[in-house]
């Protein structure tokens, strides 16, 4: 019988990092499944949803607040780039860019205000 009492450190979920995973993998796809032929917003979409994938596995395996400050850059870049870069007048793209832009940086500011917290009131989100 283990009578060590030492307290455990609250963990912190990784289903916001997930989702953000999944956001960036929707973003890498939305130019073919909108059928989009724009070439800024095409790699935009391909480079910074690779970028939100990669962020959020370095995020999911070692959580800490330099992946979830990228995400945070990369969705503002997304809010952004449609008009930066030209392709405002394609609606899906500027939609998927907006909405995609919006959650990621969301979830990632959610992950870094919980990872700045004190660990002793850090309240996990269910699983």
């Amino acid at each position: 019988m283990d009578t060590n009492t030492s307290e455990a450190k609250p963990r912190i979920s990784s289903w916001p990092d997930r989702v953000n995973l999944l956001l960036g993998l929707f973003l890498c796809v939305t130019p073919w499944l909108a059928l989009d032929s724009g070439s800024a917003s095409t790699w935009n979409a391909v480079f910074f949803g690779t970028a939100i994938v990669v962020a959020a596995i370095f995020a999911i395996a070692k959580p800490a607040v330099g992946p979830e400050w990228s995400n945070v850059v990369f969705g503002l870049w997304l809010l952004v780039a449609p008009w930066v870069l030209g392709f405002s007048s394609s609606n899906s793209s500027v939609c998927a860019s907006v909405l995609v832009g919006i959650f990621v940086t969301y979830f990632a500011c959610m992950q870094i205000i919980l990872l700045k917290r004190p660990a002793a009131s850090r309240r996990a989100f269910p699983r």
